[in-house]
């Protein structure tokens, strides 16, 4: 009897150990990298005056990610990537500025991949992914996904956009303070 009851002890502190550790890994895949990780809020936010923003077409958020992501409260801005060639599609991205139900100005990422699918990612203002949506090409419904699940495609995103963002070169400089003399040249 005693042989039994070791055996199921052990079987399960063994399972305890097992989701112990796929929930470390999960919390840790989700986190931005520790010690200066890359902030494409900030990066976004710093120089969106030097950013040549058009006007984002009424329909180029849906209403479904505007509703659950809750954004869309203010006027749509928006920047395109030329489009790249990933594996054997062809990905198009876009980066919208957009504010949420305060009228703060908030960060969503679009990744298309022509003919298979779309992701929306809303961006924290710590640069960490806050919310991701996906609906493949032939559906009309959009689907809230999980932030470990999509977590890599996001990562993704990030590294196209700071290459991009890189190419638009220093932030804008702030405005002169309201009495100050200009700057000696």
């Amino acid at each position: 009897m005693k042989s039994a009851q070791r055996r199921l002890f052990l079987l399960i502190a063994g399972a305890s150990l097992v989701v112990m550790a796929s929930q470390t890994y999960v919390r840790a895949q989700a986190k931005p990298a520790a010690g200066g990780g890359y902030n494409l809020s900030k990066e976004v936010m710093d120089k969106k005056g030097a950013i040549v923003w058009k006007a984002a077409p009424a329909n180029a958020i849906p209403q479904d990610i505007c509703t659950m992501f809750a954004v869309c409260s203010g006027p749509n801005k928006l920047i395109a990537l030329p489009k790249a060639t990933e594996g054997a599609s062809v990905v198009g991205r876009g980066l919208f500025l957009t504010q949420d139900a305060k009228h703060s100005d908030v960060v969503v990422l679009e990744r298309q991949s022509l003919g298979q699918d779309t992701y929306f990612f809303l961006v924290s203002a710590d640069g960490s992914l806050a919310k991701a949506a996906y609906a493949q090409v032939t559906s009309t419904s959009w689907q809230l996904m999980g932030n470990a699940l999509s977590q890599p495609t996001f990562q993704k995103e990030t590294a196209a956009w700071q290459k991009g963002l890189a190419k638009l070169g220093a932030p804008a400089a702030p405005a002169p303070a309201a009495g100050a003399a200009p700057a000696a040249q």
